[in-house]
């Protein structure tokens, strides 16, 4: 009689075996498909499960695909199935224990594959899937504290959820659903894009500022009556022409507005362009004349002292006229050329340029 000295393999090293003669060696039943590469996909089952392990599962259900793909095996589509059922995709995961139950799956796999199964069952029982369809595709969806990108579908706890969705450039969203154990709810989001504004700011007030949107003017309303900021000013999202004028003066832009984007119109150099709704030029001219009416009258002030006066014998009076004369003559005299030179002549040098090269102005 023959006696089988061999020591008795673990369970371990019989399971190890077993996956790699299923995988290198493909049973007769899976010879009419296309062999792939066994040993590239093992590569990746490998890394797959090594993912899976360290709780990387997004990239676990990633590798496993990829491999599955390559050369399909039970072994392969039961991890797949473990890592679906981690990312709360119980259906998916159900679907996938059922395909990996079958002759070629190795018997070391064949009591986790059951064990697995029966808790998916009783996990389905006591939980209800959610599926949260959005628009924009990259909104980001955040349930519970679990948060994706894009579509959500997971089995969560039955109840009401709270559901959060966001987007860059849109306005967010919070729904609330009520999951029931064991069914589907589903729910559609469309989150609506944020209006796009133009802001027209100009230091020292907005009284008398005229602004042109694409060579349409903009109603800047009550608020320009206070304040150097005005009402956001919806626009469409793209590249706009704005020009903004006070009385002789004129800012010509190129802006650019994002979606969902206030973006403020800096008009400062038609700051100090007006004293309310005045422009320089007029409020220099009016200094000018002022400036001449004050030397007028310190011009009579100085004749009067001349002149003989019989009610003044000791010529007091006189010599006040002298002294207010003196004064009002060179405080008008000032004030008539400091108004000329400081506004007058710098309105008249920036007057605009003609209006076939009003476009060449800044930008």
């Amino acid at each position: 009689m023959n006696h089988d000295r061999r020591p008795a393999m673990g369970p371990r090293l019989l399971s190890a075996l077993s996956i790699a003669l299923c995988v290198v060696c493909a049973p007769a039943a899976w010879s009419a498909e296309p062999s792939g590469d066994p040993a590239r996909a093992n590569s990746i089952y490998k890394d797959a499960k090594e993912r899976f392990e360290a709780g990387e599962t997004q990239k676990a259900l990633e590798l496993a695909t990829e491999a599955e793909r390559i050369f399909p095996h039970p072994s392969i589509t039961f991890l797949k199935g473990r890592v679906l059922r981690r990312l709360g995709r119980l259906h998916d995961a159900d679907e996938a224990f059922q395909a990996a139950d079958s002759p070629q799956l190795p018997k070391a796999l064949h009591r986790p594959l059951d064990e697995e199964r029966k808790s998916l069952a009783e996990e389905m029982q006591q939980k209800g899937e959610l599926r949260v369809l959005v628009q924009p595709p990259n909104a980001r969806v955040k349930v519970d504290g679990e948060v994706r990108t894009g579509t959500f579908q997971s089995w969560v706890d039955v109840g009401r959820r709270r559901v959060e969705i966001s987007a860059p450039g849109h306005q967010a969203v919070v729904r609330s659903v009520e999951v029931q154990a064991g069914e589907t709810s589903e729910i559609t989001v469309v989150l609506q894009a944020m209006g796009s504004a133009i802001i027209v700011v100009v230091p020292g007030g907005l009284r008398g500022v005229e602004v042109l949107v694409d060579g349409i003017a903009l109603d800047l309303g009550d608020g320009t009556d206070v304040g150097d900021r005005s009402q956001p000013q919806p626009v469409a999202a793209g590249t706009h022409s704005v020009v903004c004028s006070r009385g002789d003066k004129r800012v010509v832009k190129s802006v650019e507005v994002g979606t969902g984007v206030e973006v403020d119109v800096d008009c400062s150099k038609l700051s100090g362009g007006s004293l309310g709704a005045l422009p320089v030029k007029a409020i220099g001219w009016g200094g000018v004349g002022v400036g001449a009416l004050v030397m007028g009258y310190g011009a009579w002030g100085l004749g009067s002292y001349y002149l003989s006066d019989a009610d003044d014998p000791r010529g007091v009076k006189s010599s006040n006229k002298q002294w207010l004369g003196s004064v009002y003559a060179v405080t008008g005299a000032a004030a008539g050329v400091l108004s000329y030179l400081l506004l007058v002549r710098p309105a008249d040098a920036a007057k605009p340029a003609p209006a076939a090269d009003v476009s060449q102005g800044e930008r």
